[in-house]
Order: structure tokens, then sequence, then C-alpha cells
């Protein structure tokens, strides 16, 4: 499987070191912003898993409530951390003008020759922001947690990215390889045009992988929407639930790769063109991301700043295929993106084992159910309720408008998380 290599890495942001303001350590301003030398931020970034990065620029600024800019600065984390991405640096606050913002930037990345890492070879957080209540001749601390996806060479992957000692690579194929439509999956007796979004992932010697996805969605200009489970199969699972996929196929593993934990989770959608109008155009989504443990119910770790791996393509255009070959951070169509500090939820997760199970992220019940040998997990995702008994996981089924599935279940026996 070509895939796109990335690499990412854990930040977290703290101020620590109790400096004396003047002028230019505070930086510019907007307007005059008369503060107490006694009145400060502490901000702290923490220790990063990187490798090949010898030293991490962090743009730090404090505004008021105003907007007046307090002071703003460029820490490097080998002058004011332990030189391993981490920063701690305090600076003034104005408790006149609450509340009072930290915004923290990703201003560089430096190799171990001195050079400066260029920005394309790594996916630059957006701003980050937080609140904080300025305290009268006292210190308030603000910590960011950041995890960042930087391309990686990995001999396994044509084209990764790591993060937080996870490699991953993604990819959208439509073409073959030479440059007509992919043909894998049965329409009939013959092969017909496939898509495949490709998802695969390591982590390093003596590590656990977890790879986590949510629903991939088709839909369409007419209204038409196709919902693919991932946790199904592994194998074919069908096409009998749109009028323009013949059929649909999961494909998830474990690859033999020692000391590394590299499993795959591949998802195929063979669409009928012959079916598609003339005038309707058909948009794929989907988003998946990785761990070295498992997450609680599916979602990425609270207060983090976590990479995310996003599919987003028109795959036809008025009635016709229109993609090719994407691969992880080459373009839009297969890009890296992050949560903010609410984090996300996945609604699917899969360990990497021999047996490469994916299930969904739900209420698992106590017991059997009357009929059932094998656990039962109910889970209620974006697209509808997913039923799994075992390894068997049935797409989701929409509820009534206004009913949900709540985390108790009023099923016998009962569920707990």
């Amino acid at each position: 499987m070509s895939a796109t290599t990335t690499t990412t890495m854990r930040l977290g942001l703290g101020i620590a070191l109790l400096l004396p303001l003047s002028a230019a350590g505070c930086g510019e301003k907007t307007g005059p912003v008369t503060v107490s030398p006694t009145t400060r931020v502490a901000v702290s970034v923490a220790p990063l898993s990187l490798p090949q990065v010898s030293d991490v620029g962090w743009t730090v600024t404090v505004r008021n409530d105003d907007q007046q800019v307090v002071w703003t600065r460029t820490l490097g984390s080998v002058q004011y951390g332990a030189g391993d991405g981490s920063v701690s640096y305090v600076g003034p606050c104005d408790a006149t003008s609450n509340p009072n913002t930290v915004t923290l930037e990703l201003a560089s990345l430096t190799d171990p020759n001195g050079q400066l890492i260029p920005p394309s070879q790594y996916a630059a957080p957006p701003p980050l922001t937080k609140p904080v209540t300025c305290v009268p001749e006292g210190d308030v601390a603000v910590s960011f947690d950041v995890t960042v996806a930087r391309a990686a060479n990995q001999g396994f992957f044509d084209v990764a990215m790591t993060f937080s000692d996870v490699f991953c690579s993604a990819k959208l194929d439509c073409l073959n390889d030479q440059g007509g439509p992919l043909e894998l999956l049965f329409d009939g007796d013959e092969r017909g045009t496939t898509v495949i979004a490709a998802f695969a992932c390591t982590s390093g010697g003596g590590q656990d992988t977890w790879l986590h996805m949510d629903a991939m969605i088709l839909e369409c200009s007419d209204g038409t929407r196709i919902v693919h489970n991932p946790s199904r199969g592994p194998g074919n699972v069908g096409g009998d639930d749109g009028p323009y996929v013949f059929q649909r196929a999961v494909y998830r593993g474990r690859e033999q790769l020692e000391p590394y934990d590299k499993c795959y989770w591949n998802q195929a959608f063979g669409l009928d063109l012959d079916a598609i109008p003339a005038g309707v155009d058909c948009v794929l989504t989907g988003k998946a991301t990785a761990s070295e443990g498992a997450w609680v119910a599916g979602n990425t770790p609270e207060g983090a700043v976590w990479p995310v791996i996003r599919w987003e393509k028109q795959i036809v255009t008025d009635g016709a295929l229109s993609c090719g070959r994407h691969a992880l951070g080459q373009g839009p169509e297969v890009s890296i993106g992050y949560t903010d500090f609410s984090g996300e939820r996945f609604f699917y997760s899969m360990e990497c084992a021999d047996e490469a199970r994916a299930v969904p992220n739900g209420t698992a019940c106590g017991g059997t159910l009357s009929g059932f040998g094998e656990q039962v997990v109910f889970a209620g995702t974006d697209e509808g309720v997913v039923l799994a008994v075992g390894s068997q996981v049935t797409d989701p089924m929409p509820l009534p408008p206004g009913v949900t599935l709540e985390d108790a279940c009023c099923m016998d026996p009962c569920c707990s998380e």
C-alpha cells in the first residue's frame, strides 16, 4: 500500500521562569498598558517526542480584554526550557482588564545541525488561545498540550507523518498506475470502478498501536447519502444501501514488521458510474487518527490539541469520476488538521493485533442478550445507532427525531460503560 508519511510531536507549553520585567521583556503593545511587575501569568510547554529536532520556537502573546498586547515574545526551548521542546516563562498580565488571553503559535523547528526545518515539512497547528483571569499581585498558570505532525521518512511508508511516537500514512486512490480508473471490487462478474481510502499506523518498539476512525460518508448533490461503517467486515460488506455503490469493503490487519506494531485499516467503495446521472456531484469525507494506547470512549486526550487526518474530495463531478491519487499532506484531499482544546470523539477504534478487530465506542452490556453468546455493544454515532455483537457490527440505524441512545441503556441486561 502506498501511503504518506507524517511526523508529530507532543508539546506542552508552560511558564516557569520568574523574570524581571522590562520594556524589552514586555514586547510590543498596541496601546499604553500599565501593569504591575508582580501580576503575572506563567506559561509552560511540556517536552516533545520528535526525532531530529534540536530546538522549537514558540511565540507567546498576552492580550487584555481590550485586545491590547501586554507583551509578545518568541521563546526557544533551548534557552527557555530543557532543549526538548519544553518552554518555561513568566510575564506580566493586566488585572485591570480581565479576562486576558494567552496565544501560542509554533514559530520554528530546528534540526540538529542548527538549520531551520522548512514549514513545508511539518503541519503547524493554528494559533492556540486560552483565556485567563489575571490576579492582582499574584501568579496564574496557563498550560498548552499540543501534538504536532511532522513529515517522517520511514522505509515502510511512501509518505508518512509522525506524532507522539506514532507514524501514520494515508491516501485516497481512484486511479491505477496507468492513470485509468482503479478497478478492484467485483460488479457482477467484472471488476468495476473502485475508490480506496487507506490508513496505516505504527508505534515504536514495545508500544501498542490504536487506530481511531469515523464512518466515511459519500454525499451527493441529489440528496443521496451513503454511510460506510468502518467496523464491519473484514472483506465485502455489500452495496445495497445506496443507488450509486455496487459494493463496499473493509480491509484491516496487522503486518509483520518487528519491532514495530503496524496495522492498516482500508476502505473500498465500488462506484456505479452508469447509475449516477449527469449533473450530480458526490463528495467523500472521513477522519481518523492514532494513539499509543486506548482512549476512553474514543475521545482524544482531555485538554490536548491532537492531529487528525481528514479525507475530503469531490470524487464525482457531473456524473463522472473526478479524483486521482492523493497522498497525505499533499493537498486538501487527504490533510492533517488538529482538534481544539475540547477534543474530538471517534466512534470506532481498532487495537493493532493479529486479529485486528474494530469496535464501536459505546455502551457494553454487562451480560449477554437472549439468543446472543457474545458481548453486545450499543453506540450512538452522528449517523445513528450501531449494534455490535462480538465481531459482527451493523450499519448505523437512524433513530426517530428527538430520540437518542443514552449511556445507560434500557435493555435487559442493564448496560454500563
